[in-house]
């Protein structure tokens, strides 16, 4: 394909992007998925929403992974080795357990993420002390 003259092999820039997606920690913690098993979607204010539907015991090392996590923590996400986008954690749906056409069951559960350039810090719980006023 050429471009303002210029021959733009677009079959070589795609074939260098790997077909992984890597959520790291800082504690150095990674969960590799393939990209098959996982699915994207961008909301207003940069928020993602990543579906992941997979086999049972694959599940399990996933919500191991995402479970102990806390509102607001960071997990940089890299899309196919093409560079980490640091995001924070703002939740995780309960894992839901079903069976296909053929039979074998599945597991899917869904993350939210928000990109840190879009991040608003979830306020501290209200401890009721925050509108009194003293006469």
């Amino acid at each position: 394909m050429y471009l303002n003259n210029q021959l733009i092999v677009i079959g070589d820039i795609l074939s260098e992007i790997k077909e992984n997606i890597l959520f790291k920690l800082e504690n150095g913690e990674v969960l590799e998925l393939h990209q098959n098993l996982v699915g994207i979607k961008t909301r207003e204010g940069g928020l993602w929403i990543i579906n992941i539907r997979s086999h049972v015991i694959i599940m399990g090392k996933i919500q191991e992974f995402f479970d102990g996590l806390r509102d607001n923590m960071e997990v940089n996400v890299d899309i196919g080795e093409t560079g980490d986008v640091k995001t924070y954690f703002r939740g995780i749906s309960p894992v839901l357990q079903k069976t296909n056409d053929q039979g074998a069951p599945y597991a899917f559960v869904s993350i939210t993420l928000q990109e840190s350039n879009k991040f608003v810090p979830v306020e501290d719980e209200d401890d009721g002390h925050c509108c009194s006023i003293k006469l």
